[in-house]
């Protein structure tokens, strides 16, 4: 550890009498500090680090302030920004641009209550990591690991504390400015485990960017929260959900969504969602979209190619990624391939979810079980193989909050065809083919045109490249640090 890195970890450290009852048990006694350096092969501290900060009271109540985020790369007019502007007002005005566009983030006017403080390098920021403790990333797992790989590459000062209950199966590259606290718990990780120690030791802002906010963040009078919310799913297809999974749902997204400081939305349709269902105040909302990693633009290797070949073949096909359950609208999209003979097979690639029995015999009933393969779960490195060997990516899926598959395939210059509801134009723009999912004659239609028009396919392989490369992770992690610093600031 630096000696910053150090002097900032011992920072204002109180008695432990001091500290609250619940912070004081087993549990918060076993937790280690473990610095980024211990998970990459190197020696981690000899000490173990219990740390706390004093509460230090924000003080006003002074509403107005406003912080404007720059807008995306795609916009004309640059760095444009709009101080004083009623938020409402800005989206009126300029979120059609940017929806007409597309390109990189959506950004409107950001009001924070409270007097504004510096911002510094040694107030922490505090991450929710719990998610990447799996060896099957999938959209909210990714997500978390592109994004803190970005912020990573691009802020080497802002003190950051990585939280998690188990040690990540995998982290990209961190600097010395980050330190993780691996957390053991049997269960209720996040209310009970997270919750004793953000009272223990509260960072300035924790960031949940892929879960649900600790039941004690409103008792951590100095700890602000930043939640990032994906989409609202299991209210627009709620049959598609267990009766289980709607309520934890429900519970959840209400509550990070009204505790938190402040709510980042994935895309335009999410943010929407989150105001008409949820009335959530718009000032509280921002919007910033996926980055794709830049692996999906770069041609595949040659060992790549083969282990693609060598699972599925080397026969033309049409690609599908996803969970196999009911949202992704598998069942429409296998009857429309059995109502388009001529179009390649279906390669089906993602793990089983909820009711993916009757997806899977779907083929058979239909007399087209040599057409439609499934291939379960694939590791990452594959996928941009996966994608540069397809004929077309078809996503006509029912629901998104943002659809990162889609942007995937883009970027490896395969054409996409997808949905127009939800937030899948949004991503996809005009450089995709855009079809009705919940018209089975529609996908046929659309699966007809991408399979056989090779001179559409040429159009939309250079259009979804051109729009892929304007939606980066290092614009993202910037977005979302003005966002989690100015939080902190205020």
């Amino acid at each position: 550890m630096t000696n910053d890195a150090a002097r900032r970890e011992h920072t204002a450290t109180r008695d432990a009498a001091a500290m609250p009852t619940a912070a004081n048990g087993p549990a918060g006694s076993a937790a280690a500090t473990i610095h980024h350096r211990a998970l990459v092969g190197q020696s981690p501290p000899a000490t173990v680090h219990r740390t706390s900060r004093p509460v230090r009271s924000h003080g006003g109540t002074n509403r107005g302030s406003a912080i404007v985020l720059a807008h995306g790369p795609g916009c004309h007019d640059g760095m444009r920004a709009c101080p004083g502007t009623r938020h409402q007002d800005y989206h009126d005005r300029y979120a059609g641009h940017h929806s007409d566009t597309g390109r990189g983030m959506i950004q409107c006017p950001v009001w924070f209550a409270g007097r504004q403080r510096s911002i510094g390098s040694d107030m922490p920021i505090g991450i929710d990591i719990s998610r990447l403790a799996t060896h099957t990333r999938t959209g909210t797992e990714q997500y978390t690991y592109e994004l803190l790989a970005a912020i990573a590459r691009i802020e080497t000062r802002q003190a950051f504390r990585l939280y998690a209950g188990m040690t990540p199966t995998s982290l990209p590259p961190l600097g010395d400015n980050f330190t993780l606290r691996v957390m053991p718990s049997r269960r209720l990780w996040t209310h009970a485990r997270l919750s004793a120690e953000i009272l223990r030791a509260p960072p300035d802002v924790l960031f949940v960017p892929a879960h649900v906010l600790p039941l004690a963040l409103p008792l951590a009078r100095r700890t602000r929260g930043v939640v990032t919310i994906h989409d609202l799913g299991y209210l627009a297809f709620p049959e598609h959900h267990t009766r289980a999974q709607r309520i934890s749902l429900a519970l959840s997204t209400r509550w990070s969504a009204q505790v938190a400081h402040h709510v980042i939305a994935i895309s335009m349709a999410t943010r929407d969602a989150l105001i008409r269902h949820l009335r959530i105040d718009p000032a509280r909302i921002s919007v910033v979209h996926h980055g794709v990693a830049a692996r999906f633009a770069q041609p595949p290797d040659d060992a790549a190619r083969e282990r693609i070949a060598a699972l599925i073949g080397t026969a033309p096909y049409l690609l599908c990624i996803g969970t196999v359950q009911p949202r992704k609208n598998l069942l429409r999209l296998i009857d429309a391939l059995a109502a388009t003979p001529d179009a390649p097979r279906l390669v089906i690639v993602g793990r089983r979810g909820w009711l993916a029995e009757p997806i899977e015999r779907r083929a058979a009933e239909l007399g087209i079980a040599d057409r439609v393969r499934f291939t379960g779960y694939l590791a990452d490195r594959d996928l941009p193989a996966l994608y540069a060997a397809a004929t077309a990516f078809v996503f006509p899926s029912l629901y998104e909050g943002f659809g990162m598959p889609v942007l995937e395939a883009m970027a490896a210059g395969t054409p996409v065809l997808t949905a127009n509801t939800s937030a899948l134009p949004e991503v996809a723009g005009d450089a995709a083919v855009l079809v009705d999912p919940g018209d089975t004659a529609a996908i046929a239609a659309g699966l007809g045109r991408i399979s056989h028009d090779s001179a559409l396919r040429q159009r939309l392989s250079i259009a979804g490249r051109q729009r892929a490369a304007t939606f980066t992770w290092e614009h993202c992690a910037q977005q979302t640090l003005t966002i989690l610093q100015q939080v902190a600031a205020h």
